[in-house]
């Protein structure tokens, strides 16, 4: 009787300690919307579908990227002033992910166009562009500290990377690895008779942050009015081919993610899915890379292709109507389809690619927007 009434105690005492862990433990789906000058936060349950309205802050500043650190607890605002002014607001986060109504950091960035965040949360990697009096692009890649407890940003002003003088490239970045290894990077052109993107990437040293040399991986550009359309994940790449008036049959191939990839893993032509033939807007891989969102200009509508590279298939799992820009949350339970009318939120299976319509909200047209997870 003794042993039992031990073991009692002992179960009720792990009990309370349970159910004193505090909340901030608890992770939070928040999902991000600046329009008209406010910040809107909404908690969203990954079991429903739907969206809490959890708080809403004026922004002085007009958006031009919203990024939060890795676990959500400083959330920032790069955004212009009416003088021209950039800035990066860095605000603190409520155990729902709602910032605070005063940023806590108040940084003049000028001519910064983007910022991207190393996983470990220590770094950040902010992409500066301007043109010259020539008209010809140049960029610089300046190495940020971040400091994870106040969420302060500091420029060490040491440039890891230059780009320019030239007329026809534009540079921009395309995140980084989850193991924060490699940062993505890319050489823009549309120029007359050439189009697209050629994707490069960084290596990472993680005990300084500092880059390796520019390597070149994937060569996204065309001819004429010959298109891609690729997005890619630590894995696989994802690449729409449009011959454009030449002709040709419309593709999409899938590669591994490697310098150079020559044979696709899987070639879809209209024969295997009808989208892989159509005219298509983008693609998009989701978190996990086991679908690819396809929008598919042909149809005004959106397929979910699931990728099975044992058969060397895609498989039409799902669609949504329209041409909505294509939001996840950081595990890919969650996919949000951004329109001119709002955004709905749909429930995602990555195994099998499967939807299923949670809630919806309202949002402006064009309103910025980010998923993220406050843990």
């Amino acid at each position: 009787m003794d042993k039992l009434r031990t073991l009692l105690l002992l179960l009720a005492s792990l009990g309370m300690l349970v159910a004193a862990t505090p909340s901030s433990a608890v992770s939070v789906q928040v999902l991000y919307i600046i329009e008209n000058h406010s910040l809107v936060t909404y908690d969203v349950d990954v079991r429903t579908g739907t969206a809490t309205r959890v708080g809403s802050i004026p922004v002085g500043i007009s958006p031009i990227q919203l990024f939060s650190s890795p676990n959500t607890r400083f959330l920032y605002v790069v955004g212009s002033t009416a003088a021209g002014e950039t800035f990066i607001f860095a605000y603190p986060t409520d155990g729902r992910g709602a910032p605070a109504p005063v940023p806590v950091q108040r940084f003049v960035a000028k001519q910064l166009t983007q910022l991207v965040v190393h996983p470990s949360g220590k770094y950040g990697y902010a992409l500066f562009s301007y043109l010259d009096s020539n008209r010809e692009f140049n960029s610089s890649i300046e190495l940020f500290t971040m400091n994870p407890n106040d969420g302060l940003l500091a420029n060490t002003h040491k440039v890891e990377a230059t780009f320019g003088p030239n007329y026809y490239l534009q540079e921009s970045l395309f995140g980084m690895t989850k193991d924060g290894r490699k940062l993505y990077d890319g050489s823009s052109v549309n120029f007359h008779s050439a189009n697209g993107t050629v994707y490069s990437y960084r290596l990472v040293d993680p005990a300084t942050g500092d880059l390796g040399e520019d390597i070149p991986f994937f060569d996204g550009s065309g001819y004429a009015n010959e298109y891609q359309r690729v997005d890619f994940s630590d894995d696989l790449i994802v690449d729409y081919l449009n011959a454009g008036y030449e002709g040709g049959p419309l593709y999409i191939d899938v590669y591994p993610n490697s310098i150079s990839p020559m044979t696709p893993l899987i070639n879809c032509t209209a024969s295997m899915l009808a989208v892989c033939g159509d005219e298509v807007a983008g693609v998009k891989l989701d978190p996990s890379a086991q679908n690819v969102f396809i929008s598919d200009l042909s149809l005004n509508q959106t397929t979910v292709a699931h990728i099975d590279l044992v058969s060397s298939q895609l498989t039409a799992s799902a669609t949504v109507a329209g041409i909505p820009r294509v939001y996840f949350n950081p595990d890919g339970s969650l996919f949000f389809a951004a329109s001119d009318y709002g955004v709905d939120i749909y429930r995602l299976q990555p195994r099998t690619g499967s939807l299923v319509l949670g809630g919806s909200i309202p949002a402006a047209p064009g309103a910025f927007i980010l998923a993220s997870e406050r843990r």
